[in-house]
């Protein structure tokens, strides 16, 4: 790994940055309709383990398939949860974008008054 000195200086490619972020707040639309889409495939299977004693023991208790099911579908599952992280570190990423971008035009401004300022326009 290269090493970075402290005043090396920082390059920001904005319109890629902003590109990236918005792609992965993307990614949220693609994960909320593959989860739709499991959710309605396991939905529509019903509950094919049966009523005997050992269906019971597949589908019941805290580790059983009913609340498996739940911690990673429900409202509150992991997927959607996953799905609100995609959201905001995607909208994070374009206001970094956006955060670079007014640093750099306000750099720009203070430069040009500097400039301005000296007279040393040619």
């Amino acid at each position: 790994m290269a090493s970075s000195d402290s005043s090396d200086p920082l390059e920001v490619d904005i319109d890629a940055l902003s590109t990236a972020g918005s792609n992965f707040a993307n990614l949220s639309n693609t994960l909320s309709s593959i989860t739709s889409n499991l959710s309605a495939t396991i939905d529509a299977l019903g509950e094919p383990w049966g009523d005997d004693k050992i269906g019971e023991q597949f589908a019941s208790g805290a580790s059983g398939y009913l609340a498996s099911k739940d911690s990673l579908l429900g409202a509150t599952g992991s997927l959607p949860s996953f799905s609100s992280i995609f959201t905001a570190y995607g909208s994070d990423i374009v206001d970094a974008a956006e955060a670079f971008n007014k640093g750099e035009d306000e750099y720009g401004d203070e430069f040009i008054e500097a400039v301005g300022a000296t007279g040393s326009s040619s």
